[in-house]
């Protein structure tokens, strides 16, 4: 009984995570026009994987991935199965696969502490980056004909964002900590 009760719990906690996933997209700051907004999607990415078990942090994460690609607006830029075409598109694969496997180090860790979970989120931000900079590297060159160098894609995806996303894994790492020591020791 208490297993399907965590079972639960870890469901609805997982869905929760992929509503704030589709809510984050939409608080942006404004960049020039040729330029991705920065979002907390990033963040909440780092919550899901520092918070919930592997098998859930997955699904939150497929799932917002999902109900974008079946059409429903919750991408920076809205959504629909076209998206797959856009450079950033990869980063969205990264979410799923850097929440998965920040939350598989969490499970294996034998103490945590704010610097571990910093340093896992820096992983997970690190694993969205090496999956999305190719894949807008390929949809740049073989997509859209732009004949980008790796050095523009880096310099596109990584000059302005990624600082910003080493201070978000920060933030995420100190209220996961914090959360984490609240929580029952059941759930």
């Amino acid at each position: 009984m208490n297993n399907s009760r965590n079972r639960l719990r870890y469901i609805i906690l997982a869905a929760i995570f992929s509503a704030l996933m589709a809510i984050s997209a939409w608080f942006k700051i404004p960049l020039p026009p040729t330029m991705t907004p920065v979002t907390l999607q990033v963040m909440f990415v780092l919550f899901t994987g520092l918070l919930l078990p592997p098998v859930y942090a997955f699904a939150a994460q497929a799932v917002y991935v999902f109900i974008g690609l079946v059409g429903l607006p919750v991408f920076t830029e809205g959504g629909g199965f076209a998206y797959v075409l856009k450079p950033t598109f990869g980063f969205l694969i990264g979410f799923i696969l850097a929440a998965w496997l920040i939350a598989l180090l969490v499970k294996h860790m034998k103490s945590r502490n704010i610097f571990l979970l910093f340093l896992t989120a820096l992983f997970g931000v690190l694993i969205i980056y090496l999956v999305g900079v190719p894949y807008g590297y390929i949809i740049f060159n073989r997509v859209l004909g732009m004949d980008w160098s790796l050095n523009q894609v880096i310099l596109a995806f990584c000059t302005l964002y990624l600082p910003i996303d080493i201070v978000k894994a920060l933030i995420a790492a100190t209220i996961a900590f914090a959360v984490q020591k609240r929580l029952p020791k059941n759930i």
